[in-house]
């Protein structure tokens, strides 16, 4: 952790910019990553990017947990398939069991970020030496859920889709799932949620953060249903634990389902992690350097073994 206090001639700035001043070795990718995960503060108190410092102000900066994993730059193999890509925004279908960022332990080398790095590597798009701005993920999946991530290959760009995805208002996600029990046609969940921070476990708590889930049923039997989910808050976890609290745990989630269900689709079906994907994502009236996006809907198919799953289960 790194304390600063702002000088007189330092204050009516921006704090991005006090920031990326006395930690010019750092990626804009990975600064951003701090103010994303909260691991910048004012006077004790978590700020955004856009935050004006005043005279006296105490900044600390907590950065010595991260690797800025995309320095000294090893190319990796990369194994996504791309929905849509123009000179500004990459939108990929990430695979199940990859990390989009590297862990904490520095353990998982071939991160999501790596690969998308050697794509651009190899297209001739970006260059490891220079060490101004580095494409990167504008939001995150855990490492078990597949399905859509969006990439900006340029400041402007990525910082219009941390805008966005963080307004909620001008784009729209959805995803399906799997998760056992029958359930209603649709339904509404706005349980607030807090992530333990010892555990890394979220609960639905009075004092959690606002998190709203819409879902719509597809298909449904007796055991099991097939559902389209839409997110109005991105909280961590949140259809997991949503659709758990309302007692329909999404097949084979290891942290939030049921122990015994998973075990008898994952011998049945051949479900061996949380069946949740982030299949569309669909922009509204944008405004700006992206407002060629209004109207636009990035969308995937489920592969061939998560269809057979589907049939079978409701056969």
């Amino acid at each position: 952790m790194k304390e600063l206090r702002v000088k007189k001639e330092e204050a009516n700035q921006k704090i991005e910019k006090y920031v990326r001043k006395y930690f010019s070795t750092l990626s804009l990718s990975l600064i951003y990553k701090l103010f994303r995960k909260k691991d910048i503060k004012v006077n004790g108190k978590h700020v955004s990017k856009d935050y004006i410092l005043q005279e006296n102000d105490v900044v600390r900066v907590y950065v010595v947990e991260y690797k800025d994993e995309e320095h000294d730059f090893i190319k990796v193999p990369y194994k996504f398939d791309v929905v849509y890509e123009d000179e500004n925004i990459l939108v990929i279908n990430k695979p199940v069991g990859v990390l989009v960022h590297e862990g904490e332990d520095g353990n998982d080398k071939n991160t999501l970020n790596k690969q998308v790095l050697s794509y651009l590597i190899d297209k001739g798009e970006y260059n490891p030496d220079d060490r101004g701005f580095i494409p990167s993920a504008a939001h995150r999946l855990d490492r078990n859920t597949g399905g859509i991530i969006l990439y900006g290959k340029n400041i402007i760009a990525l910082q219009n889709l941390f805008d966005l995805l963080k307004e909620h208002s001008n784009i729209e996600k959805y995803y399906l799932t799997l998760v056992n029990g029958k359930l209603d046609k649709k339904g509404n969940i706005d349980f607030r949620l807090k992530k333990d921070e010892k555990s890394k476990v979220v609960k639905v708590t009075k004092d959690g953060l606002e998190a709203h889930t819409l879902y719509k049923t597809i298909r449904s039997n007796s055991n099991y249903s097939l559902a389209e989910v839409q997110i109005l808050t991105g909280r961590t976890h949140q259809i997991r634990v949503h659709m758990a609290s309302i007692g329909h745990p999404i097949l084979g989630d290891s942290k939030y389902g049921d122990s015994l269900v998973n075990k008898e689709v994952a011998k049945k079906y051949k479900i061996k992690n949380q069946f949740l994907y982030a299949y569309k994502f669909s922009f509204k009236e944008i405004k700006g350097y992206l407002s060629y996006l209004s109207g636009k809907t990035f969308q995937i198919e489920l592969n061939k073994e998560n269809k057979d799953i589907i049939e079978k289960i409701f056969s």
